[in-house]
C-alpha cells in the first residue's frame, strides 16, 4: 500500500537542497564500483513482536576506504581522508492501532517511529490508520540532520478491523551506499466490533 502523503515531495525537495553544491553523479562516483552493485549492502529483515509492534530495518554503508572530503568553516581548508567503514542503520516500527478516549471520545490511535544508529540528512514519515480497507486517518513528519523522527495518528471508533501502515523515507549522508532509503511496514489488525463511551 502506497500513502499519497507529503514525505515523497519533501524527500525530492530535501535531496535537492543537500545536493546542490556537489551533483548526485559526483558524489556516486566516489563510491567504488564493486560496491554501487553490490545487493549485499543494504541488509532488510521484519518482524512482528509480541508486544504489538511491527519493525523493518535497512543498513547502509560508507566503504572502507572511501574518499571523504572534509570542510571546516573555522579555517579556510579542505582535507580528503580515507574512512573506515561505517554503516548506519534505521529500524522503522509501526505500533498496532489501540482503543483509547480523547476528551471523552473513544478512538482508534496509532503510532510510528525511525530511529538509525546515526544521523542521518533527512528522515520523512507516514503513517495511515485504516478501517476495512479504506484510510480513516494520516498523519507524517519530517526533520533534517537527525537520528530518529516520530508520528502519530488517531479517527474516531468505528467497528471494523484497524491496521497501521508506515512508510519511512531517508536520505543518508553523502557517498553512503545506497544514498536514499524508502522502507515500510504494516501492523497486525486490531479487530473492534464495539465502541463505548
Amino acid at each position: 500500500m502506497s500513502l499519497p502523503h507529503m514525505p515523497r515531495r519533501v524527500r525530492r525537495t530535501v535531496r535537492c537542497l543537500t545536493t546542490a553544491a556537489v551533483s548526485t553523479a559526483a558524489l556516486l562516483a566516489a563510491v567504488p564500483a564493486a560496491n554501487a552493485s553490490s545487493p549485499t549492502d543494504a541488509a532488510e529483515s521484519a518482524q512482528a513482536g509480541a508486544t504489538g509492534r511491527s519493525s523493518v530495518s535497512r543498513s547502509f554503508t560508507l566503504p572502507e576506504g572511501t574518499t571523504r572530503a572534509t570542510l571546516s568553516l573555522g579555517a579556510s581548508k579542505a582535507e580528503v581522508v580515507k574512512a573506515p567503514q561505517d554503516t548506519i542503520t534505521c529500524v522503522l516500527t509501526v505500533y498496532s492501532p489501540w482503543f483509547t478516549f480523547v476528551g471523552g471520545t473513544p478512538r482508534i490511535a496509532t503510532q510510528a517511529e525511525t530511529t538509525c544508529s546515526s544521523w542521518v540528512t533527512s528522515l520523512s514519515i507516514a503513517v495511515e490508520l485504516t478501517r476495512n480497507g479504506a484510510t480513516a486517518s494520516v498523519g507524517d513528519n519530517q526533520n533534517n540532520f537527525s537520528s530518529s523522527i516520530s508520528v502519530d495518528t488517531a479517527a474516531p471508533c468505528a467497528e471494523g478491523s484497524w491496521v497501521a501502515q508506515a512508510d519511512g523515507d531517508i536520505i543518508y549522508p553523502p557517498l553512503f551506499w545506497p544514498p536514499t532509503g524508502d522502507i515500510s511496514v504494516q501492523s497486525r489488525a486490531l479487530p473492534i466490533s464495539i465502541c463505548r463511551n
